[in-house]
């Protein structure tokens, strides 16, 4: 959402270059059965968040011409790094880590945050979870057509997968690019 961080975002949002409905409304209306995914909402302008009041509230949307567009059939993800960056809390219990909740509630006005319906905390990958990703991809790349026309046979060790495991990853915020500063691939 951060390419609806200016002023005017709210309008960016509803309308195509054409002065029409947004894509992303057409297909609503076309498709109203589907998942409709706002990434990193807390980029978003403050008039982006007053558009989609009534659209979390009653479940439609009223575009400038009176042309109401129902979301009810619709599920609404909003995803959000709010509270990654405040420390954890050591210990064992339901009180130790960010309070996400918490976290979303101080940035968002109370009639926007009363909205959601909740708010889900998705748990760090454990460290055998990241390894068991990095050989599916492994994998998933060995049997790419490329790979079998040439007869090429791409063959890895577990140490590759635990250096990329190690080095592609922040328990914090995912999967990523290898450390720029790291000296590991030399």
């Amino acid at each position: 959402m951060s390419e609806y961080s200016a002023p005017g975002a709210a309008m960016r949002l509803l309308e195509s270059a054409q002065r029409s409905p947004a894509p992303w409304i057409e297909r609503i209306r076309g498709q109203p059965f589907c998942v409709l995914l706002f990434d990193e909402i807390e980029k978003a302008a403050p008039e982006v968040f007053d558009v989609l009041l009534g659209l979390l509230d009653e479940g439609r949307l009223t575009d400038r011409f009176g042309r109401v567009t129902n979301f009810r059939s619709a599920i609404i993800l909003l995803t959000s790094n709010l509270g990654v960056s405040t420390t954890t809390a050591s210990g064992f219990g339901p009180d130790t880590g960010p309070a996400y909740e918490s976290e979303a509630a101080k940035f968002f006005r109370p009639e926007f945050f009363n909205r959601l319906d909740a708010v889900i905390t998705f748990k760090p990958l454990a460290p055998a979870e990241v390894e068991a990703i990095i050989r599916k991809e492994l994998a998933d790349m060995a049997a790419r057509e490329g790979f079998l026309a040439a007869g090429l046979r791409l063959e890895w060790s577990d140490r590759v997968v635990a250096l990329v495991a190690r080095e592609g990853y922040d328990h914090r915020l995912g999967p990523g690019p290898c450390s720029a500063r790291s000296n590991a691939w030399s």
